[in-house]
Order: C-alpha cells, then structure tokens, then sequence
C-alpha cells in the first residue's frame, strides 16, 4: 500500500475505510476492538444499558449481510456490537463529517468500534459497503443518517438491489440512555428486535420493506409513514 499523507483527506479517507478492515491492518484491528470491547464498551453498556435482552424472529442468515437499525442514540452501536457482532466481523457506517473530520477521532473509532467514514451523500458510503461485504463483513447502518432522522434514506435500497441481504433491527430504550444533546448517560432497559431477512432486487420496494419492518420493531412512529 502507497504511503497516504495525512494532508490527503480524500485519500486518507479512502485508507480508513479499507486497510483497517480488508488490507493487511486487518487483524490488528480485530485485537484492539476485542480488548476495547471487554475493557469499555462492555462495562458502559452493562452500567447504563441494562437490562438488556434480544428477541429474535429467526436465525440470523449466516452470509455477510446489511443490518438497518433505527438510530435514537450514540448508545446504540455500543448496545448492537454486543448483539450482533456474536460470530461475525461487524463494520459500523458512521458518518463521515461527525467523527472523522478530526484524523485522532476516526482511527480511534475505526480502531475500537470498527467504524468506517460513511458519507451522507453520494455513492462513496455505498461502494465502502459493498467492498467489506466482498470481503465477509456484515455492515450495520442507520438509514435515517442521523439520530432521530425520520424516514429511511435509499441508499440501502440500492445496495439490496445489487444483491445485498437486509436485516431489520429494532432498539428500543437507548433513547433514554443517551437522549440526542445530553453529555452523560443514565441507566435504562434496552432490548433489540432482530427481524426477518429482505433479499429484494428493487430498490424502493427494499427501502418501504425496511422500514415497516423497523417501525415495527422499534415501535417508532416516524417510521414506515405513507
């Protein structure tokens, strides 16, 4: 791999979202998410999300797949590590121009929740999925862009119509964790809904499907609205 300035923000970018994940920085990564993983992430959501339990509508497929989630809070991707990354390499779509504008920011992020700079607009995001999907990373994303977002962008929609399987997961009570624009969380039960498959070819069809299925499981009224 050519040497990447730092100066570079496209290329370096670019070298966030592969190396750390399909190049040759891939088991480094593995071990320093593992020791964040016992040593932060699973004592904060012990502390603060918990009880915690799971409710699944059936086996989980066991090819890489693309998990879309209702996004209320940071506490989220801590809660749904812990659940669905059980057996499976796991890549986090986090949003590129919140945490990694600051270079410190994003390779701690990358390095510790297996975050990679997911662009809210464009086809960068889509094409880093499909790549780590290639290389047998399930991917989780918030297709709402943002905490508390509303509707479903269609962004998943058009990776699902270039093969892509989608897995709806609802999560409910991490909103009271950490509501958008509080500096410390607070203890509250929390549970995730994981939903049947969707493997349609038709991107607006893909989108409406996943998000019913989310409003569904997350009892979130914003979503699945005509």
């Amino acid at each position: 791999m050519a040497t990447i300035g730092m100066d570079d923000e496209r290329r370096r970018r670019k070298w966030l979202g592969s190396s750390l994940f399909v190049g040759r920085l891939r088991g480094a990564g593995k071990f320093g998410r593992m020791i964040m993983r016992w040593l932060v992430w699973w004592p904060i959501r012990m502390l603060f999300c918990s009880p915690l339990t799971v409710h699944h509508r059936v086996a989980l497929p066991r090819e890489p797949v693309v998990f879309v989630a209702n996004h209320a809070s940071h506490a989220d991707t801590v809660v749904l590590l812990e659940v669905l990354a059980r057996g499976r390499p796991l890549a986090v779509a986090a949003a590129d121009d919140y945490w990694f504008k600051d270079t410190i920011k994003g390779l701690a992020l990358a390095g510790s929740l297996g975050a990679f700079p997911f662009p809210r607009e464009g086809s960068r995001g889509l094409r880093r999925t499909e790549e780590l999907l290639a290389a047998g990373w399930s991917v989780l994303i918030y297709p709402q862009g943002t905490r508390g977002g509303g509707k479903f962008r269609s962004g998943i929609g058009r990776l699902a119509a270039a093969g892509a399987v989608l897995v709806p997961v609802g999560v409910v009570g991490t909103r009271h964790v950490l509501p958008k624009g509080a500096t410390w969380p607070r203890r509250h039960r929390v549970s995730v809904h994981i939903g049947e498959a969707i493997r349609v070819r038709d991107t607006q069809e893909a989108v409406r499907r996943a998000e019913q299925a989310v409003a569904e499981l997350s009892h979130d009224p914003e979503l699945g609205a005509a």
